[in-house]
């Protein structure tokens, strides 16, 4: 199993270089009963929901750069695979908004790696153990509730 740690490797104290490496998901229960997250994070576990953004389209997703959905805004459209937000946006995530019928799945680390978790509806703030630490994401909206707004 590989864990994932950005960081810098030292020398005889001097930094020598960083390094960024992937985490595979967690193992199911059964098979290494050893694994565990990061300090504070919890399978699933979402901040309360708040009020929905303005502008938000429809079958979109939104991320803002700071809470309450201030600073610049990155649109993902539904079926949008980023394995990369970008240098920009990478750990920089503090609030996220989707119209409604969709989702918006964050990832830890580049390539859809390490944790993740499901966000619906309007997140004003992303709490302690999701700010500032999305670096990749999915959006997919259901066919069904999305169509049924139009």
């Amino acid at each position: 199993m590989r864990r994932t740690y950005l960081g810098a490797t030292l020398l005889g104290g001097l930094v020598a270089g960083a390094a960024l490496a992937m985490v595979d998901d967690p193992p199911a229960a059964s098979q290494d009963s050893r694994w565990r997250p990061w300090r504070g994070y919890e399978p699933g576990a979402q901040p309360a929901e708040g009020p929905m953004p303005p502008g938000l389209a429809e079958r979109i997703c939104a991320a803002y750069e700071n809470e309450n959905y201030g600073g610049r805004r990155l649109e993902a459209p539904d079926g949008a695979a980023m394995e990369w937000v970008g240098r920009q946006w990478n750990d920089r995530i503090s609030s996220l908004a989707c119209a409604p019928g969709c989702r918006l799945i964050a990832y830890q680390t580049i390539v859809f790696g390490g944790a993740r978790a499901n966000f619906t509806g309007a997140r004003p703030r992303l709490g302690p153990i999701w700010n500032d630490r999305i670096s990749a994401l999915r959006v997919a909206c259901d066919g069904a509730q999305a169509d049924a707004a139009h």
